[in-house]
């Protein structure tokens, strides 16, 4: 699990527990019951809450072939989900969700990928940077039985490697 500083919290110990609390909110919408739409929704507005993100991207996969069976996207992303599928599918780039699936870590971000120098990426030249769009954090949902799903939450491109929020990763 992603757990951030939000800079919407004072920090201190009730800046932690009001994380705390969201991502529990999170965990929870997960285990809801909800299915396709209803359930992508309540895990953006999720994440909204717990992350400062610009765009979220979730997408479902089929197990066995590691390919997208539905998508949720989020504006600006949703103009250019053609873009983004050509690129995913037809272009050598990093931090490819078949990649990820398949490799030992299931969570990569784009700044950590190309050592900051993000232009590296056609993904991000070509579709993010003109979008204003920044490092993105990208996700297999894997479980013990396979993948079943990706996540991508964009930041905004004025902030740097240098500069993105602290944040740590847990096991959940």
């Amino acid at each position: 699990m992603f757990v951030d500083a939000n800079p919407r919290d004072d920090g201190g110990m009730e800046g932690s527990r009001a994380v705390a609390r969201r991502a529990d909110d999170l965990v929870r919408r997960c285990y809801s019951g909800l299915h396709g739409p209803a359930f992508q929704v309540e895990v953006v507005r999720a994440i909204h809450a717990l992350l400062p993100v610009d765009a979220v991207f979730l997408a479902t996969a089929d197990p066995g072939t590691l390919l997208l069976t539905g998508i949720f996207a989020e504006e600006p992303l949703v103009g250019v989900a053609d873009q983004f599928l050509d690129n995913e599918f037809g272009q050598v780039d990093v931090n490819k969700f078949q990649s990820l699936a398949a490799g030992p870590r299931h969570v990569a971000t784009l700044d950590s990928a190309t050592h900051g120098g993000r232009a590296g990426s056609a993904r991000y030249r070509d579709i993010m940077a003109p979008l204003g769009l920044g490092d993105e954090l990208r996700a297999a949902l894997v479980t013990p039985s396979g993948c079943w799903g990706y996540l991508c939450l964009h930041g905004p491109s004025h902030r740097t490697a240098s500069r993105q929020p602290k944040c740590a990763w847990s096991a959940a």
